[in-house]
């Protein structure tokens, strides 16, 4: 999986330094399978557990560096109650007959000018209010903090239609604030990592790994897991090879997407996610029967 991460960045980006998680889920030991392909940093959060003022300084983990994302500053806009909330923009869910969305979340017509100038105060805000989280957390007598800000970007522009507006603000507004914006590289340069206790953990529900990995998806993850085991016997019996085993990993790396026990767990789609994991499986199966090159 970090092989095929890492080379679908490579073909787009160039060579990485940084990984994403999945949820940003950390699992104790998986720092040592991220160095030894070459990963200097990734992202973690530790919300669950995390004491007052800990997201503001990276975290030592073996030979690479963990980044706290800030939570706190995350949920101004990936909450309930953040900034896409508001009555003035686009209701996402609600469209006419012929699939327009001509509603605001607040039940009136939509006014995009109106949208566009909220999403411009609301950066602003944003902007004032890291400010003055890092300004406070200076005063307290510590180094200069830092605020890791990690989202899903399909918020900004598919969810939040004036997403990409605010964002565009905002980074605007935070250099006139007074905030410097740098890339996970530059500050694993410039701050100091902590010696901080980092336990299993994710974005997802209660912040653990219930959500891919408890009785409630339980056969989606043994599934998985078995499947799994089935793939590398046969690569070690050595009855899998070529095209076939090109696919049989590719649909292994399929089946085992966290999207399908997340959906699952949430109930947010019904047997999609069941009927996706299982036509993954079947491919998969249909590769190891194939044993060699595929027509």
């Amino acid at each position: 999986q970090l092989d095929a991460g890492l080379a679908s960045h490579r073909r787009r980006f160039g060579e990485p330094r940084g990984f994403w998680l999945p949820e940003c889920a950390y699992e104790p030991g998986i720092e040592g399978p991220l160095a030894s392909f070459g990963i200097e940093h990734f992202c973690v959060d530790r919300s669950r557990y995390e004491r007052s003022g800990e997201s503001m300084r990276p975290i030592r983990a073996g030979s690479t560096v963990a980044f706290p994302i800030d939570w706190e500053v995350i949920s101004w806009v990936w909450s309930m109650q953040g900034y896409p909330s508001d009555p003035l923009y686009a209701d996402f869910h609600r469209k006419s007959l012929r699939g327009c969305r001509p509603w605001s979340i607040g039940g009136g017509a939509y006014d995009p000018v109106a949208a566009a100038g909220r999403a411009r105060e609301q950066a602003h805000e944003f902007a004032a209010a890291v400010a003055s989280r890092l300004a406070a957390y200076r005063d307290a007598g510590n180094d200069p903090g830092l605020i890791t800000f990690a989202i899903d970007t399909e918020l900004l522009g598919h969810w939040w239609w004036e997403g990409p507006i605010w964002f565009a603000e905002a980074l605007r507004a935070l250099p006139e604030a007074g905030v410097r914006l740098l890339t996970l590289t530059s500050a694993r340069a410039e701050h100091e990592p902590a010696a901080l206790e980092l336990r299993r953990s994710s974005w997802g529900e209660e912040k653990d790994l219930r959500t891919w990995d408890s009785p409630a998806v339980a056969d989606l993850a043994w599934g998985a897991r078995g499947i799994e085991l089935r793939v590398l016997r046969e690569i070690g019996a050595g009855r899998l090879r070529g095209d076939a085993l090109r696919r049989a990993a590719r649909e292994l790396l399929a089946v085992q997407s966290s999207d399908w026990a997340f959906l699952d767990y949430t109930r947010q789609a019904g047997d999609y996610p069941l009927e996706r994991a299982l036509a993954h499986s079947l491919a998969a199966f249909e590769a190891i029967e194939s044993g060699g090159e595929i027509e």
